[in-house]
């Protein structure tokens, strides 16, 4: 099984059952659950969980991670269809 998404944010395959999913926002919970559920399915392509996960998350995003020389594969997972900060940041007061 994959473990949860780190401090930095990737989530870790460490079984091989699967492919490693970096997951954005790393702090939903539910959306890693439900994309790390759907990516074990045999069979399953990048173009494949996008489509799952649109049913609950309309603008999710998964590329195929393509660096040269990296063994496994690798996914971005983005919730909301792009990088997303998991800090908050107090916002300045309107003037």
């Amino acid at each position: 099984m994959l473990t949860t998404p780190t401090r930095e944010g990737p989530a870790a395959n460490p079984r091989g059952d699967g492919p490693t999913l970096i997951l954005n926002p790393p702090s939903d919970a539910e959306f890693a659950r439900w994309a790390k559920r759907l990516a074990l399915q045999k069979g399953m392509s990048p173009a494949d969980l996008q489509a799952l996960l649109r049913y609950r998350y309309p603008a999710a995003v998964v590329r195929r991670r393509e660096l040269s020389g990296e063994t496994g594969e690798v996914w971005y997972v983005y919730r909301d269809g792009h990088w997303v900060s998991a800090v908050r940041r107090p916002r300045r007061p309107s003037r």
